[in-house]
Formats: structure tokens, sequence, C-alpha cells
């Protein structure tokens, strides 16, 4: 069955809670990520080239730019690794 048939309501439900979570879950890995260097929002701002409104929006939890997260994940030398399940 093609994927564009199974959108059920339920499973509207289960990918938005699981948006959250994702999202919830990165920003918090990335506030911590810049505790840990000691860095305020505005010095990861100069470093990264991500505005600081941008940065502010990502620790919150919004994440719509997955250039922002590369950016970010080279600046700490990590990896992304997404799982599809």
């Amino acid at each position: 069955m093609p994927l564009a048939e199974e959108g059920t309501m339920q499973d509207i439900s289960v990918y938005r809670q699981n948006k959250k979570e994702l999202c919830a879950d990165v920003s918090a890995q990335l506030q911590r990520l810049r505790a840990e260097c000691g860095l305020s929002i505005e010095s990861l701002s100069v470093r990264t080239g991500i505005s600081v409104k941008n940065l502010t929006t990502i620790e919150r939890g919004h994440l719509y730019e997955l250039d922002h997260l590369c950016r970010l994940a080279r600046f700490y030398h990590k990896k992304i690794r997404l799982t599809f399940y």
C-alpha cells in the first residue's frame, strides 16, 4: 500500500508526538553542550553564524532548519544520527 494512503489520524498523532519528543531531546542536548563549553548564546552565534534569535528558538525546541543543526554539529564536533522506526 502506498505511503500516502496510510495517513490515518492516529498516524498523524503519533508523528506529532514523536516530533515533539525529538525536538525536546535535541534542544536539551544543544543546551547541555553549550553549557559544557561555557558559551553564551551570543558567543555561540558569533562562532556559528546562526543568529541569536534562531539559536534561542532552537534551544526552545523549535527545530526547522536542518542547516542550523548541521552547523551546530560541526561546531561541537558531533554527528547527527537519525533513526527511522
